[in-house]
């Protein structure tokens, strides 16, 4: 740390945390805005390296003749200085407390961490596929093409069309245990092909009879 600490000094430290320079020096100025504005209404402010506080310096109110030289063109001459006397100053009474406490921190930008994420029961495997649902997927491979993957949707939705009306409406029928397979069965049975997955659903509404 250097012995003199100013603006710049901050700016720098700021944007060695990853800040732009343009959001770094705002930063700053924003912190000695707060500062002026709190010592202007006679508040402490509390600084890495101790606490700034308004005080009355002592003095007597006097007038002097003060001679002034010009250093680049060697003139001189006499001015009329007037010394207020007793007024207010601000000065730094330093803390080492409050450089322990606050100074490890001050120019610490790294964001904090993320909240923990909830923990989710764990997933069950799916069941085994009985020996009907199997035979019912190999059969739905056999009716419609090769492109068409046959997977858990796909049988899904053959499942909900054994009991749905083939005129449409609302109503569910109900079936006997096993109407998928015997449906499937005659449509390989007589070596019928589909070109959709909707066909072959509307070809199972339409067979109630099996």
């Amino acid at each position: 740390m250097p012995k003199k600490v100013n603006q710049q000094f901050l700016i720098n430290e700021v944007r060695k945390k990853g800040v732009t320079a343009r959001k770094a020096r705002k930063a700053v100025q924003t912190v000695f805005e707060a500062w002026k504005d709190a010592i202007a209404h006679w508040e402490d402010v509390e600084t890495p390296c101790g606490i700034l506080k308004v005080v009355a310096t002592n003095g007597k109110k006097r007038y002097e003749h003060r001679e002034l030289n010009n250093v680049n063109t060697k003139k001189k001459w006499v001015e009329y200085v007037a010394y207020p006397g007793r007024h207010m100053v601000v000065k730094l009474r330093p803390d080492p407390k409050l450089v322990v406490k606050w100074w490890p921190s001050l120019l610490d930008l790294t964001p904090p961490p993320p909240p923990p994420q909830p923990q989710l029961p764990p997933q069950l495997p799916p069941p085994p596929e009985t020996t009907e649902e199997r035979e019912c997927r190999e059969l739905a491979n056999a009716l419609l093409p090769k492109r068409i993957l046959v997977d858990s949707r796909v049988m899904a939705r053959l499942q909900e069309a054994v009991h749905t009306h083939p005129r449409g409406g609302e109503m569910v029928i109900s079936v006997r245990p096993g109407a998928l397979r015997r449906r499937l069965r005659h449509f390989r049975g007589r070596e019928w092909q589909f070109d959709s997955v909707e066909e072959l659903a509307q070809q199972i509404s339409e067979h109630t009879w099996i």
